[in-house]
């Protein structure tokens, strides 16, 4: 449930960063999203996360949106596996 919770939260933020063009705030959220799709072994939303991560880090957002969207697609989709299994 706190995941649950927490992607939500953290999805908001992903487009809220994205909507203000803040490449930090965006890499700050990035970094939560990649932290936590770790956390339950989901490497293709990790990686994708690390690639938004970088991309902010270096002060760019050329590509962020599609970025953003894809990730925030791949946290979903944990959300709902994890939801199907409680």
């Amino acid at each position: 449930k706190r995941f649950l919770r927490r992607s939500r939260k953290t999805c908001d933020a992903l487009n809220g960063a994205l909507a203000a063009q803040d490449p930090v705030q965006l890499r700050r959220e990035a970094h939560t999203v990649k932290s936590l799709l770790a956390t339950f072994s989901f490497e293709s939303g990790r990686l994708l996360a690390l690639q938004l991560e970088q991309l902010a880090a270096g002060g760019s957002l050329d590509g962020a949106e599609a970025l953003t969207r894809d990730l925030i697609a791949a946290t979903r989709q944990l959300a709902a596996a994890l939801s199907a299994d409680a």
